[in-house]
């Protein structure tokens, strides 16, 4: 069991002078009793929930919440509902809509114009402070860079990635974490809250993601005392290395069916690709064989009628012949015979 004023004043995350104002807290472990992946700090006597929500093998969301005894506080980690990927706007696409994974290990992602930190805070908090029982949220207009939390989640992603064997170089991405105050309704009386989130900005492809969230509903004058508890439990984190080590051989596996399919999906675009090669090659050469063939009918249709003409011609010569024949041997008086030894004609006079 930890001290909350000396836990506090050594992480710096209040001046201790204004720790002095606020009451003492003692905190407990609470370990994650779904998968015992991971364990925080939360206040003694309060109502914690928690655990890991898996969607796939390579997708799990951890959720924390801590309801203080008088039920004046409230603080979490996540949520049992699980935060989507998201990708930009592409063409004909529409903030809302959804798009299929490029993996069948990963949910569909929803199209959404990228949000940084606070502005994803500001988009999230209705429907966050809403799960928690606190309706009608409204901005109150005050956001801070929360740049410990962004080193936070970005040293847990390398952590938790490091040693998985991929094809391509992993580049961490940058992280980008806000917090955005709000007001909201809960049992008839207007209550302070906070989201906190962390985002990493659009890949090459417009993917981008939320790596954390968190916050507090608290009453009225409680808020800073709120916001101390989150986070110093934030801060006291820690994951089970045996778990993480499965994640990432879940993970590992998950690549390899994805390469699988990427090859075979691969493969036949290249076999589509040679298949419509080999289809453009056998329209061209029969198109070719075809006019050889057309040209060759032609030629042999001409030669045909140059020797029907010709032979035409000849029979008309060789008729033109025998009547200029017979007409002389008339006027001679004379007379034609055909010689069948000689094969010609021979003329006689009277």
């Amino acid at each position: 069991m930890t001290k909350f004023f000396l836990g506090l004043c050594a992480a710096s995350l209040l001046p201790c002078a204004a720790l002095a104002q606020t009451p003492k807290v003692n905190f407990t472990q609470f370990a994650d009793p779904t998968e015992n992946a991971f364990a925080v700090n939360v206040p003694v006597g309060w109502t914690v929930t928690g655990g890991i929500e898996r969607v796939s093998p390579v997708v799990i969301q951890q959720w924390v919440t801590a309801t203080s005894p008088d039920g004046t506080l409230q603080i979490f980690i996540g949520g049992p509902e699980v935060i989507p990927g998201f990708r930009v706007p592409g063409p004909g696409q529409s903030e809302g809509d959804q798009v299929a994974s490029p993996s069948p290990e990963l949910p569909p992602a929803v199209v959404l114009n990228y949000r940084a930190g606070a502005d994803f805070a500001t988009y999230y908090a209705p429907m966050r402070l809403a799960a928690a029982g606190c309706t009608a949220a409204a901005p109150t207009g005050d956001t801070q860079p929360m740049p410990d939390y962004a080193q936070a989640q970005a040293a847990r992603s390398v952590q938790l990635l490091s040693g998985v064997a991929t094809r391509y170089t992993y580049t961490p991405p940058p992280h980008e974490a806000g917090l955005a105050t709000f007001t909201c309704q809960e049992n008839g009386q207007t209550m302070d809250a906070a989201i906190l989130a962390d985002t990493t900005p659009p890949s090459a492809a417009g993917s981008w993601g939320v790596s954390g969230v968190a916050g507090y509903i608290a009453a009225p004058g409680q808020d800073t005392l709120a916001l101390a508890i989150l986070k110093y439990t934030l801060s006291s984190e820690q994951w089970n290395p045996q778990w993480d080590q499965a994640m990432r051989e879940k993970l590992e596996a998950a690549l390899t069916r994805q390469y699988q399919y990427d090859d075979a999906a691969m493969a036949q675009l290249q076999n589509m690709e040679q298949q419509s090669a080999d289809f453009s090659r056998m329209l061209f050469a029969q198109g070719a064989a075809e006019q050889d063939a057309m040209h060759n009918a032609q030629m042999s249709q001409l030669n045909a009628q140059s020797a029907q003409e010709n032979s035409n011609f000849e029979q008309y010569e060789a008729q033109r012949s025998l009547n200029s024949w017979n007409f002389d041997a008339h006027v001679r008086n004379g007379a034609l015979y055909w010689d069948n030894d000689n094969q010609e004609y021979f003329e006689v006079d009277h």
